[in-house]
């Protein structure tokens, strides 16, 4: 079996994101792993988030925390939020190298990854046209979710953005939320999808661990990132 692994919101949480590579070296046949977005704020992973992103390959695509960066960095503070907002990308700009910082202002924000010839899968953050799309939590009507995905040649979509795992059937398509490495209301939580396929079938697995939440707030505190 082929594998896909997709994960969303690290949040800064380097401690997590380390703890989920840690399973991912241990899978055979890796084909893609995929980032759903919102890569930093609230803990402190800075450039060590890339140096993993870059070991491994990570397709990354932007989330509505990017996009949030995008309108700071164009003096659009007005429009932010939260404060935290601009603080974190005060932050960032600090702790982030320039061409690391750069990267995040220009993500993509989608992929869609052949499968075998019945599936193929669509990843965002939320919605195709939304960032902060809320179709992407467990309660949202029918209606509205055909209204958000419906359109899309894909019958996988991987999104993230609402932190917790789901997957809903709509219509002919998997609806996945791949859950979060961080920003989980403070627990210490890290999760993440695998899809597995070959030519025949494909197989949904959706795992949670614990990481070291004493470490991450160490690590917080020692970098100075500014938390809610």
């Amino acid at each position: 079996m082929n594998r896909v692994v997709l994960f969303s919101d690290v949040h800064g949480n380097i401690v997590g994101l380390r703890e989920i590579f840690r399973e991912i070296v241990k899978l055979e046949n890796v084909m893609y792993i995929v980032c759903c977005g919102d890569y930093f704020g609230y803990d402190a992973g800075a450039d060590d988030v890339f140096d993993l992103f870059d070991k491994f390959n990570v397709i990354m695509l932007k989330g509505d925390h990017e996009e949030y960066l995008v309108k700071l960095n164009n003096d659009e503070k007005s429009k932010m939020p939260h404060q935290i907002i601009n603080e974190t990308y005060d932050w960032l700009r600090l702790n982030l190298s320039q061409e690391n910082f750069n990267r995040l202002l220009n993500l993509k924000t989608n992929c869609s990854i052949k499968l075998n010839h019945e599936y193929s899968l669509y990843a965002c953050h939320a919605g195709p046209d939304n960032l902060s799309s809320r179709t992407c939590a467990t309660d949202v009507p029918i209606r509205k979710l055909r209204e958000t995905y419906s359109n899309l040649e894909e019958n996988i979509v991987v999104f993230g953005h609402h932190h917790t795992h789901h997957i809903l059937l709509m219509d002919n398509k998997l609806l996945i939320n791949c859950a979060s490495v961080g920003m989980r209301k403070n627990d210490d939580i890290c999760s993440y999808t695998i899809i597995e396929y070959d030519e025949e079938k494909i197989v949904i697995l959706q795992k949670s661990f614990e990481y070291n939440i004493d470490e991450a707030e160490k690590l917080a505190v020692e970098r100075g990132i500014p938390r809610l």
